[in-house]
């Protein structure tokens, strides 16, 4: 296997792993107390994603604090599809939630 082929599989999984959206520890302790409102749909955002970056687009309109991000994800999407999907799907599907558990522990306050 050359190294390319190694380095792109690697960036490949390790996009399959990591979420755009993270959570401080603040809004970890209010979603197990709290109820979530939903804000943003997960299995919306996932079926979205199947389309190139058309899921993340989805996730990014309307109180995000992470827009730019997912906007470029979007694009990242878009020009690796069709692979992007193994990735996009279960990662649109997980930002959902954290974006359901961001807005309402911002409109909490």
């Amino acid at each position: 296997m050359n190294k390319y082929m190694k380095y792109s599989t690697l960036a490949i999984f390790s996009l399959f792993f990591v979420s755009c959206v993270t959570l401080t520890e603040k809004e970890k302790s209010f979603a197990k107390v709290h109820e979530i409102t939903k804000h943003k749909s997960p299995a919306t955002a996932a079926g979205l994603s199947l389309l190139p970056g058309v899921g993340n687009l989805y996730l990014a309109t309307g109180g995000g604090r992470k827009n730019d991000t997912l906007r470029a994800i979007a694009m990242l999407n878009w020009v690796s599809w069709p692979a992007s999907v193994i990735w996009a799907v279960p990662q649109a599907y997980i930002d959902a939630g954290r974006i359901n558990i961001r807005v309402s522990a911002k409109n909490y306050q």
